[in-house]
């Protein structure tokens, strides 16, 4: 299985669109000379793509993600929604599947596995444009029920990311590779725990996981995010259960200018003391199936 993360920065990307605070400023300074390290510190709003058919959100910067990364939208198959914020959906965009503006997809209809509040989202621009286009499908999900399509097996998982609707974590699986994305989330909740540790019990432990780390090094009281720490401790309750191992890929993900103030090269050093890596765009990560 191919993990591909396209976007690894959280709303306001990085550097931040608005923002000329003295790290957004060197950024763009050493983005503009070609330095390396500014060019690995830029980061689209959090996206993943897998095995070219399966796409984890869908935002405004998927487009240029996939101009940048040579990927073909016309194969695209399923779309995992994690929630309706706009830096994980951006419904106008979906509208454009369909005849004169797309030929020759590989699959007639796109399927869009979300929660109860996705097809409203997307309704009311659809209703806007009246690109009603028949080309795209919502499917509500439950918590912990896993979903079966094309060799791969989708298990929503409950999120900690807000009031107004249910976030999802997604669990993708296919033979014995399993990626968990754990964007968009503060602490885990118990039922999500619980699922995770018997999982390791069963002797199936994660090839990947990514995990939100919008609040950095911080501890700016905020119970939607994760800081480092908060993700570190996710990772060892995960570790004691059997669900990771030392074969685990453990990332960062979703990260903001505004908590840490680090470029790509610095904050992983920094992250490497917590056990873990840091995500950039455009990065492969093949686990075997």
């Amino acid at each position: 299985m191919k993990i591909r993360f396209l976007g690894t920065g959280s709303c306001e990307s990085v550097p931040a669109i608005f923002c000329n605070c003295p790290v957004c400023e060197e950024l763009r300074r050493g983005i503009a000379a070609g330095e390396e390290n500014a060019l690995n510190s830029i980061r689209l709003r959090t996206h993943a793509m897998i095995d070219d058919e399966v796409l984890i959100d869908f935002n405004a910067d998927t487009y240029y993600a996939a101009l940048k990364n040579n990927l073909d939208l016309s194969k695209l198959g399923v779309v995992l929604l994690t929630h309706t914020h706009e830096d994980h959906f951006y419904p106008q965009d979906l509208a454009l599947r369909c005849e004169p503006y797309a030929h020759n997809l590989k699959y007639p209809v796109l399927t869009v596995y979300c929660n109860e509040k996705a097809q409203e989202r997307y309704d009311f621009y659809a209703n806007l444009s009246g690109e009603h286009n028949g080309k795209v499908a919502f499917q509500p999900v439950k918590l912990f029920e896993a979903i079966e399509w094309n060799g791969y097996r989708f298990t929503p998982l409950a999120a900690h990311h807000m009031k107004t609707e249910q976030a999802l974590l997604w669990l993708v699986e296919k033979g014995n590779a399993r990626y968990l994305c754990g964007n968009d989330t503060g602490m885990f909740p118990e039922e999500t725990f619980a699922f995770l540790e018997q999982m390791g019990k069963e002797g199936k432990a994660l090839s990947l996981i990514a995990l939100d780390c919008a609040l950095g090094d911080t501890h700016y009281p905020y119970e939607w995010h994760l800081g480092v720490d908060d993700a570190a401790a996710i990772v060892n309750r995960l570790k004691a259960a059997g669900t990771i191992t030392d074969k685990t890929h453990t990332y960062i993900n979703h990260i903001s200018h505004d908590y840490g103030h680090k470029a790509y090269a610095e904050y992983c050093e920094f992250a490497k003391g917590f056990g873990l890596s840091v995500s950039r765009n455009g990065q492969l990560i093949e686990v075997e199936e």
